[in-house]
């Protein structure tokens, strides 16, 4: 993936890509696995992606949270975050009864 990575962002005409791929990048070299760390690095660059995607004119705090697409993501991403707290709550349950 790494030595790839140059030449698919050169190439790409999709707007996030770069973000998408940093993402991917993130993932594969996380060693450790997926901590919060990492997690945050990859939910961020997906946010960014999307935030490439819809071609904000100026970034900013004011502009993305006048924006319902932007609220979606964002819940979209914790809903996911939730999901996985309760999943590995469950086991840590099931390992102790």
């Amino acid at each position: 993936m790494l030595d790839a990575y140059g030449e698919v962002d050169e190439v790409a005409d999709e707007p996030g890509t770069s973000q998408i791929l940093s993402a991917l990048l993130a993932c594969s070299d996380a060693p450790g696995g997926l901590d919060g760390e990492v997690l945050y690095g990859v939910l961020s660059f997906c946010y960014e992606a999307f935030l490439d995607r819809e071609g904000f004119p100026v970034y900013g705090l004011e502009a993305e949270m006048g924006n319902a697409r932007c609220a979606e993501v964002i819940a979209f991403q914790k809903q996911c975050v939730l999901e996985i707290l309760e999943h590995s709550e469950c086991r840590q349950l099931d390992q102790l009864g």
